[in-house]
């Protein structure tokens, strides 16, 4: 039988020649490293101790040993123009030494295993004696010399875009080598099955327990109602408001109910998702708040619990349906011609009947030919006392029969309201790449019309008895566009001609375009200060404000308060970073509400919004938010593709390059959550489809999440966790069990690592900032599921990264830690060696949690130190913020602990 005799790493010491220095790691590890420096024949890093053999040992002698490094040979195609090679052979080795003499050596170059080594050393040892046991790196040539089988890859990315040297640079290269689990075996060769291996990774706390309260009985919540200022005009408004409750609070939408100045409100109330016991997780008020009023009933009570009843209290002007065809609410009335089978348009009617827009016309200008509606149907999306809303489609189309693609018309009316809110889409279904369009609009007949007051976004007609007032959303940001009015009506240009900024509509197979329109009956011209007041509330509609309930309630997880008064240090860089870059978007009728870097919202940044709203409870988040998501939703998602030829897949999300939507739908962008946030504050029907799309795209594609990379697994994780808890339904949570369990076959198992590419094949390691996407979405997933497997990963992924890619030699910010962005020197700035912060915030969060579930004090030091250095030196940041919240959270259970 074997018997072992440790040699633990703590007992070597360092010696070196050249540039050489050595690391000790907290994995039980020693880290041996070449910097990314020109190195000579015969330079050497070297850890040495002295082991003494019992007397009474036998035969055979074995020592064990674990040994990796980060070179690599890589396969000879590298698999993509942005990933560099730079193989060098024969240039360093490896080495065990016993008594000075190399009893073991193998070429730096070559590809590792994860396993443990075994050398017989029966004929250099001797029972009773002590020897000195060595392991090094050893330079056989000068870097600079090129040796046969030397490969330098110079056209691609790494070497030539983001690097400052913009080539291999030949005199140097960097060797990054992890020694441990040394032990010497005596009297039988070990099986290798039988060897143990080092650091074990052990959870001292169970994953925190879901967030959950008894049910209620009678509470009440007190909201504001934001942007209240706006009401002080003649108008009402109809408020349509998402409010999410905490697990096993509220059973059912008619215990709930709404009250202003102590009276009950007359609303719609429906349950939109629930929590896993089966309770209301969001539920959305629909309801009008009145015109001028005062300061005081700007605050709403929400009352909800099982002695809680439903007002039936109905409101003034309620929406009253006239059969299939038609619904008003004694201002205002919708009538679909025809029969909803085949209906021929749409009419806009006053209160008593009288027809005011016969008919609501799309129109498209293209090569010559006036593309015209085709109307194939209508379908009531929803129809109560409080809110009506039907959905005519179908399709451009020219009288030769050509098509340009689809177009719809959701039309919905508010009780209370003289209103009609019309949100009109068309989508390209054209097979060309690029399909010009010379003009698009809806024309509203008015017949005998005559002009009212006009200004940017917003014109009122004479009717003759009766006005109608038109606004059109964003119409200041989405040119060029123009409103003509003429004895026959109103002619809404959403592209007009003869603009130098744009001089046609250029759209890709499958791109969509909605403009939000809401038309206003009155008996009398308004004034243009009125008009002005309604087109204010277009813009930035009021709502309630139900960021705090959000962060209570955890329906989006565990949110922090960011505030002048909590966390007030990360609110300052929250202002100073994050909300200039989000008040900036793109402009134009394409690109409006898109932002400056990482197209298509890679980062997940539509959550980012949302969560800021959350956190800082200010509404202008929820403004931005809504901006963008109405771009994600027409171009960034592939709403069709021709039957040849197709590029995106239906349903799922652009790549971030080309022009947002012509390129294939990439696996790591494909993150539903900001469609659900939306569906979430507004009930939008149209945004639960999207989310649901994005993520049936995901766990149906059988390549997603399957890469050796972490965020290969990371955001499509994400997806399918977003989609599981909105959703309720388990073949999204089995789903990203699986891809959990893909992540845990990547892990090099003695280094608790993930070994992947970033720019090179030839420099494999841990990259910070991917290392952050999946341990995210690990973290998630264990506060889901339970599943301890992640929770290890997690911590084992937050040491690896601190030890793999934060250089002491080279820090910039200690005592706080700063980290590599890449595990590629090319991929590092001109020099190599350039850390940074800007990664921070998620690796952080990481580091954070894995002490939380180890209940390891060094690892929570070192997630502080992390925070700090990117909180000093940039971490928040636009892409990076995506788990700001787990952060903040996480380090404040530690201080809490």
């Amino acid at each position: 039988m074997a018997e072992r005799i440790e040699v633990p790493v703590a007992r070597f010491s360092f010696t070196g020649k050249g540039n050489y220095v050595s690391k000790p790691d907290r994995r039980d590890l020693f880290q041996i490293i070449h910097p990314w420096t020109p190195s000579r024949a015969g330079d050497f890093g070297q850890m040495e101790a002295e082991v003494a053999i019992p007397k009474d040992a036998r035969g055979p002698f074995t020592l064990v040993f674990y040994v990796m490094d980060n070179n690599y040979t890589g396969p000879e195609e590298t698999g993509a123009d942005w990933i560099n090679r730079d193989v060098r052979v024969g240039h360093r080795f490896r080495q065990a030494l016993v008594n000075g003499e190399v009893v073991w050596q193998q070429d730096t170059c070559l590809d590792d295993v994860s396993e443990h080594t075994l050398v017989d050393i029966t004929e250099k040892v001797k029972p009773g004696e002590t020897f000195r046991l060595a392991f090094r790196l050893w330079e056989a040539a000068d870097s600079d010399v090129t040796l046969p089988g030397d490969v330098y890859i110079t056209e691609h990315y790494a070497t030539k875009v983001a690097s400052a040297v913009k080539q291999v640079v030949k005199d140097r290269y960097e060797t990054r080598s992890y020694w441990g689990d040394v032990a010497v075996y005596t009297g039988a060769r070990p099986k290798p099955e039988e060897i143990p291996w080092g650091w074990p990774t052990v959870l001292k706390a169970p994953a925190p327990k879901p967030h959950q309260v008894k049910p209620a009985v009678r509470e009440r919540v007190a909201l504001k109602l934001e942007h209240a200022e706006l009401l002080e005009g003649p108008w009402p408004w109809p408020v349509q408001q998402g409010i999410p409750f905490p697990m096993g609070a509220l059973k059912d939408a008619s215990n709930l109910t709404l009250r202003q100045a102590g009276q009950p409100v007359p609303a719609a109330m429906r349950r939109l998702n629930t929590w896993p016991d089966g309770s209301v997780q969001w539920a959305v008020a629909a309801f009008t708040h009145s015109s001028g009023a005062a300061e005081a009933d700007r605050t709403y009570e929400v009352g909800y619990g099982t002695e809680v009843r439903a007002s039936r209290r109905r409101p003034e002007h309620p929406v009253v349906a006239s059969g299939e065809r038609g619904a008003g609410n004694g201002l205002v009335r919708l009538r679909v011609a025809g029969s909803p089978e085949a209906p021929t348009g749409l009419s806009v009617l006053a209160g008593r009947g009288r027809v005011v827009v016969p008919e609501l016309a799309p129109y498209l200008r293209a090569g010559g030919k006036n593309y015209g509606a085709r109307w194939s149907g209508a379908e009531w999306l929803s129809r109560s006392a409080q809110v009506a809303e039907l959905a005519l489609t179908g399709e451009l189309v020219a009288p030769d029969g050509d098509r340009y693609g689809a177009c719809r018309l959701r039309a919905a009316l508010f009780a209370g309201c003289p209103y009609v809110r019309v949100l009109f889409t068309i989508t390209n279904q054209r097979p060309e790449k690029t399909f010009s369009a010379e003009a698009y609009g809806l024309k509203l007949g008015v017949p005998g019309s005559k002009p009212g007051p006009a200004g940017e976004g917003w014109t009122a007609v004479d009717a003759g008895g009766i006005a109608l007032t038109a606004v059109v959303r964003w119409f200041a940001h989405l040119w060029p566009n123009g409103i003509e009015v003429a004895p026959e009506g109103i002619d809404l240009q959403c592209f007009k001609p003869g603009d130098t900024r744009l001089a046609t509509y250029d759209t890709h197979p499958g791109e969509a375009k909605t403009q939000e329109i809401w038309l206003a009956l009155t008996p009398e011209v308004p004034s243009a200060v009125d008009c002005r007041k309604l087109a204010a509330l277009v813009e930035t509609p009021p709502r309630l404000d139900v960021s705090a309930l959000i962060r209570q309630s955890r329906a989006w997880g565990e949110l922090p308060a960011i505030t002048k008064e909590h966390h007030p240090e990360v609110y300052e860089k929250v202002e100073a970073v994050l909300a200039p870059y989000f008040e900036k978007c793109k402009e134009g009728i394409r690109l409006f509400g898109e932002y400056g870097n990482w197209d298509n919202y890679y980062w997940n940044t539509l959550h980012t919004m949302h969560s800021l709203y959350a956190m800082t409870g200010e509404r202008k988040w929820v403004d931005w938010a809504e901006r963008a998501i109405r771009h994600h939703f027409d171009v960034d998602i592939c709403h069709w593709q021709p039957a040849e030829g197709a590029v995106g897949t239906v349903g799922a999300i652009h790549g971030y390059w080309g022009d947002h939507s012509d390129t294939p739908c990439y696996s790591l962008i494909q993150n539903c959550d900001g469609a659900f946030d939306h569906w979430n504050l507004t009930g939008d029907p149209d945004a639960y489809g999207y989310g649901v799309g994005i993520a049936e795209y995901v766990r149906t594609s059988e390549n997603i999440g399957r890469g050796g990379s972490t965020r290969e697994q990371g955001w499509p994780i994400l997806c399918m966790l977003a989609a599981w808890r909105q959703t309720g339904d388990a073949k999204y949570g089995d789903h990203a069990k699986l891809l959990v369990e893909t992540a845990l076959g990547f892990e090099e198992r003695r280094r608790g690592t993930y070994i992947e590419n970033h720019g090179s094949v030839s420099y494999l390691g841990p990259t910070p900032f991917m290392y952050g996407i999946l341990c995210t979405a690990l973290r998630q997933y264990h506060l889901r599921s339970g599943d301890e497997r992640a929770a290890i990963l997690i911590a084992r992924l937050a040491n690896a990264v601190y030890e793999e890619t934060h250089d002491p030699f080279h820090s910039k910010t200690l005592p706080n830690i700063d980290y590599y962005y890449s595990p590629n020197p090319y991929l590092r700035g001109g020099d190599g060696f350039t850390p940074i912060t800007t990664l921070n915030l998620n690796i952080a969060a990481a580091q954070a949690y894995g002490a939380y579930v180890t209940q390891d004090p060094g690892l929570a030091d070192i997630a502080r130190r992390s925070w700090l250095a990117g909180l000093e030196g940039g971490t928040v940041y636009p892409e990076m913020a995506y788990d700001l919240a787990g952060i903040i959270w996480w380090l404040d259970q530690l201080q809490e602990r």
